[in-house]
């Protein structure tokens, strides 16, 4: 009887440790996670987050003691990730079709394209759309003190088409400052082309 009892307690206290290892928490170091633990699919994968309409940036916060705060800097991070890839893809669209209209891109004058792009980075991008955001809540055990911390994700969506604005922006820009007659007339045939892009690859 007595090893039925011993026996019958090592099953309990057996139990009890795997109920607790099943629990949706999740532990790094001595850090906890005690909420929003289940990840939307565009957090794990943020790749598949993209359209055909428009162009998906996750962005992803520090560590914060206020929710706020998180959000906040996810988003900011969402909207520097947005500008970089923006001025690599415009950078590289619009001098190809200005090669494409038989002009060198040495046309394109590089001021008037960093200014265009800086100034894009510097506003941030707004004609983009926040279409969510997940946080997740951690408990940090530091010796007798608990603490918690904020992490948040921001799911940011731009409109492909943005692009074709921006590279008329420069194009536009750059005719203002030619002189030659010539090259407003091929700078003129860029804009059309700029007009039939298609922006999918963004």
């Amino acid at each position: 009887m007595k090893k039925f009892l011993i026996y019958f307690v090592m099953l309990a206290i057996a139990a009890t440790f795997l109920i607790s290892c099943s629990n949706n928490k999740t532990v790094r170091g001595s850090d906890e996670l005690i909420s929003g633990n289940n990840n939307p699919k565009w957090v794990d994968e943020p790749e598949k987050a993209s359209t055909k309409k428009e162009k998906a940036f996750i962005g992803v916060s520090r560590q914060f003691s206020m929710e706020q705060d998180a959000r906040s800097d996810a988003r900011r991070d969402a909207y520097k990730q947005a500008a970089e890839a923006l001025g690599v893809y415009v950078k590289s669209k619009v001098n190809e079709v200005v090669s494409s209209v038989n002009m060198s891109d040495n046309i394109l004058s590089p001021a008037i394209v960093r200014d265009e792009l800086s100034r894009i980075e510097a506003a941030g991008i707004t004609v983009g759309n926040v279409k969510e955001y997940h946080v997740q809540k951690y408990q940090k055990t530091d010796e007798d003190k608990v603490s918690y911390y904020y992490v948040a994700y921001c799911q940011y969506l731009v409109d492909k088409n943005y692009s074709k604005e921006v590279m008329e922006n420069i194009v536009k820009k750059q005719r203002e400052k030619t002189e030659n007659e010539k090259d407003k007339v091929q700078l003129d045939r860029a804009l059309e082309k700029i007009k039939e892009l298609d922006t999918s690859g963004f």
